[in-house]
C-alpha cells in the first residue's frame, strides 16, 4: 500500500503562469514568455494529462530497504532527495544555459533573489507517492552489482498502474508522448538511501552566479550528476514477466540531474518510449551498470567500437 501521505490539491494553471503580460514593459513580456520553464507548467496544465494528481508532476518511489532503523533512514533519505529535486527547478532560474544568458543580459526583466519565480511554482507542484509495502518485497535482490532484481516491484506497480484505469498517454503508437508518473517508477534500495544520506541537509541559495564561475557549476555538477537512484520501465518489467529476453534489464540508475528532463520530456513525446534506447552503458562497468540517458544508444555504439579496437590503438572512450 502507499504511505500515508498526504496528497496535495493543486491549483489549476492559469494563463499568467504560462502566458504572462506586463503591459508596461513589453520586453520583459517577451522574455518571460519565452523561458523554458514554463514549458513544463504547459505540460500539465490540461487536467487529463493526470486525473489522479491534476496539475502536479512527479514520481512513485518504492522502498526496498528494510530492517531495524531504517524507518528514520528512509524518511530522511526521501526527505533530502526530495528538497535537491525542489532545488534543482528553484535554481535553474539561473543555472540553465538560456536562463543564464537572460539574467546576465536583461537583469532587470526577471524576479531578483528571493522574490517569488515560475520555478518556485514548478517546484511546488512536485508531489512523489511512496510505497513502502507490497507483496514479496523480501525476495528483491539488491547485490551484488550487476545481479540486482526488482521484479515484485515491477509486478506490484504493474498492477497498481492498471487499477487506476486511466490512460497514461495517447493510444497512438506514433505519438509518444507520455506521463512518466505511471511510466516508470523511482527505487531506494540500501545502496541508493546511502548515497542520499550522503547529500547536504541544506541545499546553497538560489543566486544569480557567472556562466564562468566555478561556483556556478559546482552544485549541480556534483550533487545533481553525481547522485542516482534507480528507476524501473513499467512496461519492460511487465515483458520480463511474459518471458521477453532485454539485453538491458527494466532497472536502470538515473542521474537527479535527469528526472525533471524525463518527466517533462516524456511529456512532450520529446523521448522515445523504448527502453532498450534508453540503457547507456556505464564507461568502465559496461557490463554490470546501465544509467538512463535520453541519447544512449549513440553512447553505446561509440563506446563498443572502442573497446573492440586492437590494444594501443587510439580510441575515443
Amino acid at each position: 500500500m502507499s504511505s500515508s501521505r498526504t496528497q496535495p490539491i493543486f491549483e489549476p494553471i492559469s494563463r499568467d503562469l504560462t502566458d504572462p503580460v506586463y503591459p508596461d514593459n513589453p520586453s520583459k513580456s517577451f522574455i518571460e514568455r519565452d523561458r523554458s520553464i514554463r514549458g513544463d507548467l504547459e505540460a500539465i496544465k490540461p487536467e487529463e494529462f493526470d486525473p489522479r494528481v491534476p496539475y502536479g508532476w512527479g514520481f512513485f518511489i518504492y522502498r526496498a530497504v528494510f530492517g531495524d532503523g531504517t524507518d528514520a533512514r528512509f524518511a530522511e533519505g526521501l526527505n533530502r532527495l526530495e528538497k535537491w529535486l525542489r532545488w534543482e527547478v528553484r535554481n535553474s532560474r539561473y543555472s540553465s544555459i538560456d536562463e543564464a544568458e537572460t539574467w546576465e543580459k536583461f537583469p532587470d526583466y526577471m524576479p531578483a533573489p528571493g522574490e517569488p519565480d515560475v520555478t518556485d511554482e514548478v517546484a511546488a507542484r512536485m508531489w512523489n507517492e511512496v510505497v513502502e509495502e507490497y507483496p514479496d518485497a523480501q525476495e528483491i535482490i539488491t547485490e551484488p552489482e550487476g545481479s540486482e532484481d526488482f521484479s515484485p516491484i515491477g509486478r506490484d506497480f504493474a498492477a497498481r498502474v492498471e487499477s487506476f484505469d486511466i490512460n497514461t498517454g495517447p493510444q497512438d503508437e506514433d505519438d509518444r508522448r507520455r506521463n512518466t508518473r505511471y511510466e516508470t517508477c523511482l527505487i531506494i534500495d540500501k545502496r541508493v538511501l546511502e548515497i542520499l544520506e550522503g547529500l547536504p541537509a541544506d541545499t546553497p541559495p538560489v543566486v544569480p552566479l557567472s556562466m564562468s564561475s566555478p561556483e556556478s557549476q559546482k552544485a549541480a555538477r556534483q550533487i545533481l550528476w553525481d547522485n542516482w537512484v534507480w528507476i524501473l520501465d513499467r512496461e519492460t518489467a511487465i515483458d520480463r514477466e511474459e518471458g521477453d529476453v532485454q539485453e538491458f534489464p527494466p532497472w536502470i540508475r538515473i542521474r537527479l540531474s535527469s528526472l525533471r528532463f524525463l518527466f517533462f520530456r516524456s511529456a512532450f513525446g520529446y523521448v522515445t518510449t523504448d527502453w532498450q534506447c534508453l540503457a547507456e552503458e556505464d564507461k568502465k562497468n559496461w557490463d554490470t551498470v546501465r544509467w538512463w540517458n535520453s541519447v544512449a544508444t549513440t553512447c553505446n555504439e561509440v563506446r563498443r567500437a572502442s573497446r573492440a579496437r586492437p590494444p594501443g590503438e587510439w580510441a575515443l572512450v
